[in-house]
């Protein structure tokens, strides 16, 4: 049986991160982690590209705006 940690164990599955020096300036970009290709894609106005996942978790600790989760069990079906 799985323990009470376990059943509320969530994945980041999205970032939306602010570019800028101030919130009423910059750009704004999303991270979105794709289940079915088991890869990280950054979307950028127009521009969607492959990102590694190091790279965003480095990224949204200084920029990071608005975090999206899924739960563990949801993550798992392909």
């Amino acid at each position: 049986m799985p323990q009470p940690a376990e059943e509320n164990t969530y994945r980041l599955v999205g970032v939306v991160s602010h570019r800028g020096s101030a919130t009423n300036s910059g750009h704004y970009v999303s991270h979105v982690y794709s289940l079915g290709r088991d890869c990280w894609l950054e979307y950028d106005d127009w521009r969607v590209s492959s990102v590694h996942e190091a790279e965003i978790m480095r990224d949204v600790r200084q920029s990071g705006y608005v975090f999206i989760y899924q739960h563990k069990d949801r993550c798992s079906g392909r």
